[in-house]
């Protein structure tokens, strides 16, 4: 069985560098600890040094240009991918309920968020405090200010 596991990185120019840091990273691959034996080699260390040319170019390997949480229109089968409002953007968008809350015949969302949960490296996404979108027919929208 063939374990697999995600690296995020960031580009600096045309070089890689690990987002996680070297306690995180460490432990969903313990041999880190071992390549890197304190905190400052490792937070020097190049993408490709930690995990090797060969590894890297056997992984799959993601670009992603947006963290934005976004919901997916359909026009007959073309999917358009449409931003939330900024206030959806301050946290995690982790449950959402879909119904015509307002019962205008039109589909509405209700999103929350939040994730006290995180590894000593993540911050906590504790900054939502639930959204209303309200369908109109053609898409959603916020009824606020």
């Amino acid at each position: 069985m063939k374990l697999l596991d995600i690296v995020l990185s960031y580009k600096k120019g045309e070089t890689e560098f690990p987002v996680r840091g070297r306690q995180c990273s460490s432990q969903q691959m313990p041999a880190i600890k071992m390549k890197f034996q304190d905190y400052n080699s490792f937070a020097s260390a190049t993408l490709k040094q930690i995990y090797t040319d060969k590894l890297l170019e056997e992984s799959l390997s993601y670009e992603i240009t947006s963290f934005a949480s976004i919901y997916l229109e359909n026009n007959n089968g073309v999917f358009t991918a449409r931003p939330l409002p900024q206030l959806a953007q301050i946290s995690s968008v982790n449950k959402f309920v879909v119904d015509d809350f307002n019962k205008d015949g039109n589909l509405d969302v209700v999103l929350a968020g939040n994730l006290y949960n995180a590894e000593v490296e993540t911050p906590r996404n504790d900054s939502s405090f639930g959204l209303f979108l309200q369908g109109d027919g053609t898409g959603i929208s916020w009824p606020g200010p």
